[in-house]
């Protein structure tokens, strides 16, 4: 069911009641409403290639099925949600020190906020520097409330199954720049098997390539960004998994129209992970089980500062 909120213009969230599913999906970079204070001076068309695009569309069959699911409606350009909210690039803003942030060397420049489209590109989005207050009305405007949002949600599905199984869901480019070759449909990331129990990645690589995809695991860059690190905690039956999916499979990534595949690329993904689905069930299940069996002390990892890779 989808729920009204008052951040219309950040995120739409499907969520059941009393989730029959641990597994809970969201799409953190396939937004494309433009604020109207994002006063980029790139073309419209060569921004729009910094997103995600339409892996929202890919899973719309995700709420027809029962699963939970989150989806931003603001694109990653203007803030990514996949960053630590601490951290800005130096060579973007006016200032040079505050309280409240730390100010990095971003040598891809596709941090918190960019200042590329795309690290291969390396097209500026912006004329001149950027101020503090921007970066904080972006913060608590679009990044604060979809992280708060997100984490209610999955508390829901702890709640109801003592652990879930957290899907972070994107798309990757097929160049990867200097002439490389994409060669992986699906890459999977676990920051590896820190965030995600090893069974339960093994199974959905199987999926996966049991439907002919060639499938990464645990690939440089793409190992898990800050979101899997910030919500997997395996140890507490808390799993979460990077999807990644190759653009070129459902997309023409020149004109950024879909293909006929989308159809086929869909379809192949709810019959995955209706099975994944049931595979994780039992999973999660049997984990609570034993974890209900051993009282430890209170020390959850849920609380630490994700690293990002």
């Amino acid at each position: 069911m989808q729920k009204k909120n008052r951040h219309q213009r950040v995120y739409k969230a499907y969520e059941p009641q009393k989730p029959e599913s641990p597994l809970l999906f969201d799409s953190p970079h396939s937004g494309r409403d433009y604020p109207q204070d994002f006063n980029y001076v790139c073309g419209f068309e060569s921004l729009r290639r910094a997103e995600d695009i339409y892996v929202d569309r890919l899973f719309d069959w995700l709420p027809r099925q029962g699963f939970s699911f989150l989806k931003a409606l603001f694109p990653r350009s203007y803030i990514d949600l996949n960053r630590s909210a601490q951290k800005l690039d130096r060579k973007l803003f006016i200032a040079r020190s505050s309280a409240k942030v730390k100010f990095v060397d971003e040598a891809m420049g596709t941090g918190l906020i960019r200042r590329y489209v795309t690290p291969i590109t390396k097209e500026e989005i912006y004329s001149k520097k950027l101020r503090l207050k921007d970066v904080f009305n972006r913060l608590s405007g679009y990044y604060h409330p979809y992280h708060v949002k997100l984490s209610k949600m999955l508390d829901t599905v702890y709640q109801q199954h003592n652990g879930y199984v957290y899907l972070s869901c994107h798309s990757m480019p097929s160049d990867l720049g200097q002439g490389r070759e994409n060669p992986y449909d699906i890459i999977l990331g676990t920051n590896n098997n820190r965030r995600c129990d090893p069974a339960l990645i093994g199974y959905l690589k199987k999926q996966f390539e049991k439907r002919g995809y060639r499938v990464g695991l645990n690939v440089p860059y793409f190992s898990g960004g800050y979101m899997v690190q910030k919500f997997g905690a395996p140890e507490d039956n808390k799993h979460a998994i990077l999807l990644e999916i190759n653009r070129k499979l459902y997309v023409n990534e020149g004109s950024l129209q879909l293909k006929s595949d989308f159809v086929k690329i869909q379809s192949d993904l709810q019959g995955i992970m209706r099975d994944f689905d049931t595979f994780a069930r039992s999973f999660v299940v049997a984990k609570a089980v034993k974890l209900k069996a051993q009282p430890r002390a209170n020390n959850s990892s849920s609380l630490r500062t994700p690293r990002r890779t």
